[in-house]
């Protein structure tokens, strides 16, 4: 939703009454079953009920309406069943029961304690005949849901929450701010560095986990339970009916926590420390508030204590098979590059998680010998491990890569730019990849002679 219009809004069900909608035909029947608009009224009823504890200004929010304006009349082209479920529920209700439901129903914006539908204008998108079936089918196919964060973003940025002469300026102010924090989390390895894969949650709008991470939303939670939250802090932040709600203070509260996380990210060892321990499953929402109530220091004490607690295992009984493996791996990994203090290297979460890495990429179970395609792949592996860079290809990158390895010292730079000058070689020589290798291996101080590949490090005794 663009700052200047307002296509995305909170509308009382009252203002709803001296419209006309029509149904199109291409749209399914009214579905609904008894249950369903039951547990819709009750919900509603219930909120009448407890309403007397809320904020004056608290309201039951239905989840969206879209429509679209033709020839005087709203096309709804989704919330079809919320808008014509009106009955059934009232039987067995007695009069008062009925007079107290309609006035929560329809009650206007000014009086507060009433029902609002989130209302979803999209008449502008309207280029083509087909427009409407087209955005029908989008909404119910599931690629273009009005998700918490859009919603919070209506809510933040409506016109009324700022002086008039400073409405547009702050308008635009919190939306640069939210593309700029967006901007972050669109960066993979930012991302992977905050956020598992196998979270049943996803997300287009990554702002949206901050969000949901802040309200502690969980997976059985509504769909809309951030919001919804986020609503609650808006009417709070009111001194009273008439003012404005504190726009200010609720945004730099969001501010403040993204940029928790951004500072760990520039931390060379907290970005490692934090990274393994969401790794392994750990709450970041734990790790925030130690990380609020701590010293630096202290914090990075405690990180390494919940670290030795997750890979707390006995050597010899570790082996190839076992799940605990994985962690152990990773955390060589990770301290590997912790020990290498003098150079910008960072393990790249993103490709551990994204691309699923087994205990194979980890550490090879097999005979170290590379052929084929696959000297291409480790080359552009190891490089990427010195420079923090990837090359996909030959062509891809390289003055990026090149920048990268000019901040190298030593043996380090020396071996980068060998490594970078065979991947955009025209043909990768045998004799000169397995001298490299064997430099590559002699870096890391690699043992070659393994006997039981099972094992952890050195051989394992009988």
């Amino acid at each position: 939703m663009s700052v200047a219009d307002s296509k995305l809004i909170l509308k009382p069900v009252t203002e709803l009454l001296s419209e006309k909608f029509f149904i199109p035909s291409y749209q399914r029947g009214y579905r609904w079953t008894d249950r369903q608009v039951t547990n819709l009224l009750d919900d509603i009823w219930s909120f009448r009920l407890n309403s007397e504890t809320e904020s004056k200004e608290a309201f039951y929010c239905l989840q969206p309406i879209v429509v679209s304006k033709m020839n005087g009349e709203w096309e709804v082209l989704d919330g079809q069943q919320r808008l014509t479920t009106i009955s059934n529920w009232f039987k067995g209700k007695d009069g008062t029961a009925k007079i107290n439901f309609l006035t929560t129903l329809l009650n206007d914006d000014e009086s507060g304690k009433n029902v609002k539908v989130i209302w979803y204008d999209v008449s502008d998108e309207n280029t083509s005949d087909n427009f409407a079936i087209d955005i029908f089918t989008r909404l119910n196919i599931g690629k273009i849901p009005l998700t918490n964060a859009e919603l919070v973003k209506a809510l933040f940025l409506q016109k009324g929450n700022f002086q008039e002469s400073k409405a547009i300026l702050k308008q635009l102010q919190i939306a640069s701010e939210w593309d700029s924090i967006e901007k972050t989390l669109q960066n993979n390895a930012f991302w992977y560095f905050i956020y598992n894969p196998n979270n049943p949650i996803k997300y287009d709008n990554r702002i949206e986990y901050i969000f949901d991470l802040m309200k502690g939303k969980s997976k059985d939670d509504e769909v809309y339970y951030t919001f919804y939250e986020f609503q609650k802090d808006y009417f709070a932040s009111k001194k009273d009916k008439n003012s404005p709600p504190d726009i200010d203070r609720l945004w730099l509260t969001i501010k403040k926590y993204f940029l928790s996380f951004e500072e760990w990210y520039n931390d060379k060892k907290l970005y490692h420390l934090v990274g393994f321990l969401v790794d392994c499953g750990h709450s970041i929402n734990k790790i925030k508030n130690e990380s609020q109530r701590r010293t630096k220091t202290s914090f990075k004490s405690w990180l390494k204590d919940e670290i030795r607690k997750q890979v707390n295992y006995q050597v010899d009984d570790l082996s190839y098979g076992r799940k605990e493996i994985r962690k152990i791996l990773l955390l060589f990994n990770i301290n590997t590059i912790l020990a290498t203090e003098n150079a910008d290297i960072r393990f790249p979460f993103f490709r551990y998680k994204y691309e699923d890495w087994d205990i194979e990429h980890i550490r090879s179970q097999t005979d170290k010998q590379i052929a084929g395609s696959n000297r291409l792949d480790w080359l552009i592996d190891v490089l990427e491990y010195f420079t923090g860079e990837r090359a996909y290809s030959a062509e891809d990158e390289i003055e990026i890569q090149q920048k990268a390895i000019d901040e190298l010292e030593g043996d380090e730079k020396e071996i980068a730019d060998a490594l970078l000058e065979m991947i955009t070689a025209d043909e990768i020589e045998e004799e000169p990849f397995n001298e490299l290798y064997l430099r590559v291996s002699a870096n890391f101080e690699e043992d070659t002679d393994f006997e039981d590949k099972d094992c952890i490090g050195k051989p394992c005794p009988p």
